[in-house]
């Protein structure tokens, strides 16, 4: 392929060719599974850069939603790094500040 963003289906599929040609063994869900671990990081950077640079508040939104759900998981056990879940220990600082407050009196 002459320049990234230019895709040329024929070319790609020269390419694709090649490479299963020189792979050891023929098996589809290996080469796509590779091509999708060497695409990884440009890919990673792409929707990065939407999540911050995109016109549209939507688009933004979206892609810094999956950027955060896949670096962190669903949330529903995000754990901090005393292995505490992250609501308990704002619950925990909450009890602690109306503690403080009833021994003021106030």
């Amino acid at each position: 392929m002459t320049d990234n963003r230019d895709w040329v289906p024929d070319e790609a599929v020269e390419q694709l060719t090649v490479r299963r040609a020189l792979q050891d063994v023929e098996d589809p869900i290996k080469l796509a599974s590779d091509l999708i671990k060497e695409a990884l990081p440009l890919v990673t950077m792409g929707m990065t850069h939407l999540a911050i640079h995109s016109t549209t508040e939507n688009v933004r939104f979206q892609a810094a939603k999956y950027i955060m759900d896949k670096a962190l998981g669903e949330g529903k056990d995000l754990r901090l790094p005393d292995a505490k879940p992250a609501w308990d220990k704002v619950f925990d600082s909450v009890l602690v500040e109306v503690n403080n407050i009833q021994k003021r009196g106030e």
